[in-house]
């Protein structure tokens, strides 16, 4: 094979690796979601300690302007900030865009699931992966996650639950409701 070829494989691999990651743990609409301390199905011998909500916070993006013309305008983004402890044999990644720094880690490939009137679903959200990467946190450590809840349906819902997803386990969080906090 050409290194053409043997790049464009490992692409579709990587690709594919990221598709079943988003299904692997997962449970069908209706059913509970799987909470903060509790052994996901694939968990590479790791179990969540702590996993729930504390707060939602604004983050601000400033506009981009280029000779004083507006390219991009500026935006504020409602994001999530969750209490997160795991215990396991070792270091583990996690998904993000970043490093942990002084115990606040930017979580990416987050699943949500929302309980309303119909019970529980998962919103199929679909993600690129551009520039993300796999991260180590360590074991028995508390960290502050960061996860966008910018969604419009995630307001309108009783309860939330969200996913913090590793390559060999997916997590879920304690049920909680953005608007009661």
């Amino acid at each position: 094979m050409n290194q053409k070829r043997i790049g464009c494989f490992r692409w579709i691999v990587f690709i594919i690796g990221l598709v079943l990651l988003q299904f692997m743990g997962r449970t069908q609409a209706g059913d509970l979601p799987v909470v903060s301390g509790s052994t996901p199905k694939i968990n590479g011998g790791l179990q969540a300690e702590v996993f729930r909500f504390v707060r939602t916070e604004q983050r601000g993006f400033a506009p981009v302007f280029r000779d004083g013309e507006l390219i991009i305008p500026g935006v504020t983004n409602t994001v999530g900030v969750f209490q997160f402890r795991y215990h396991g044999p070792g270091p583990a990644d996690f998904f993000g865009f970043g490093s942990p720094i002084d115990g606040k880690f930017g979580s990416r490939f987050t699943g949500y699931r929302v309980h309303d009137a119909n019970g529980w679903r998962e919103l199929g959200l679909g993600y690129c992966g551009t520039g993300a990467a796999a991260y180590p946190l360590l074991p028995d450590t508390d960290y502050e996650l960061e996860i966008s809840l910018a969604i419009s349906e995630l307001a309108k819902a009783d309860q939330i639950s969200v996913s913090f997803d590793s390559p060999i386990a997916t997590f879920w969080s304690e049920p909680f409701a953005i608007s009661r906090r």
